[in-house]
């Protein structure tokens, strides 16, 4: 799916019923995936591009994050709904909405994570990471927030490479330690549909994980990854997507997550994959590649 040959892809978000497909980038727009169409008109508001789209659990409001700073939510008619979400410094990167819709948690290159009321006021700031937070995801339940972060220095040193962490996001408070095995920076972190498993990926490499534990599970799932840039579970929990690849070159692993083989690899043509999410019901899955938005049966 192409709007217009100037139009960037960097991120893409299912509606919880499945009918609308949300893309960000160099704009924020809603398509039916069905035919693969344009709907309505483009989310004007944000000054630079939108890194994430999130839809709300009813589906009545898409969240974007820009690097403009911050984060604005839309109606269904594609009119901003009250006025931005800012308190960043800097770049907004990752944006998603607590399971029962009352929070909604952002993380940006200040090296922090925030948290949104219902009334989308400021309700608590996490700090601890020590590179710019790339993801946040709230599990299931919605009583844990994960989020994901790069490499604060540029020195081999354990003291600064990626991290991640839970959260508890009605005290605002970390649970545990910081999960460590990721020498380098994170790029995406997600919740299995059941929240048993959180997977993290970064470079070259996706682990998962026991949210309760804070141990790996498994064998680390490692391929010429190209660079990690995305992670999705299917709906039903058996199969885990990975988007990789450069802005020269991207494709899309498709890991059994019993096995911790892959099943199956999509190539993109061109541009690396920067996003990848289920529909709903696990018939298709959509990735940005730059310049396309593209479904997969």
């Amino acid at each position: 799916m192409r709007a217009d040959a100037l139009e960037r892809f960097i991120c893409v978000a299912f509606s919880p019923n499945g009918r609308l497909l949300a893309s960000g980038g160099s704009s924020v727009r809603l398509w039916d995936p069905a035919r693969g169409r344009p709907v309505g008109v483009q989310m004007s508001g944000h000054s630079k591009s939108a890194r994430s789209v999130a839809f709300s659990p009813d589906g009545g409001l898409l969240a974007s994050a820009s690097l403009d700073g911050t984060v604005r939510l839309w109606g269904p008619s594609g009119d901003q709904v009250g006025a931005p979400l800012t308190g960043h410094v800097g770049p907004v990167i990752s944006v998603a909405f607590s399971p029962d819709g009352r929070l909604v948690a952002s993380a940006g290159s200040d090296r922090t994570v925030r948290l949104w009321d219902q009334r989308m006021q400021p309700l608590h700031i996490l700090s601890g990471h020590v590179g710019a937070v790339f993801s946040v995801a709230f599990s299931p339940d919605g009583r844990l927030l994960a989020s994901a972060s790069q490499r604060g220095s540029i020195d081999i040193d354990p003291r600064y490479a990626g991290t991640l962490q839970l959260w508890d996001p009605s005290s605002g408070q970390p649970v545990g330690d910081r999960l460590t095995g990721h020498d380098g920076s994170l790029s995406s972190v997600t919740f299995n549909p059941d929240g048993r498993l959180l997977a993290s990926g970064g470079g070259k490499e996706v682990r998962l994980w026991d949210p309760v534990s804070g141990q790996q599970v498994g064998a680390t799932l490692t391929d010429n990854f190209g660079g990690v840039n995305s992670l999705a579970f299917s709906p039903d929990g058996l199969l885990l997507a990975v988007g990789c690849g450069s802005t020269e070159e991207g494709c899309i692993r498709l890991w059994d997550v019993a096995t911790r083989k892959m099943v199956r690899s999509l190539e993109s043509s061109g541009m690396g994959i920067g996003s990848v999410t289920f529909s709903p019901d696990g018939r298709f899955l959509a990735s940005a590649q730059d310049d396309a938005v593209q479904l997969w049966h």
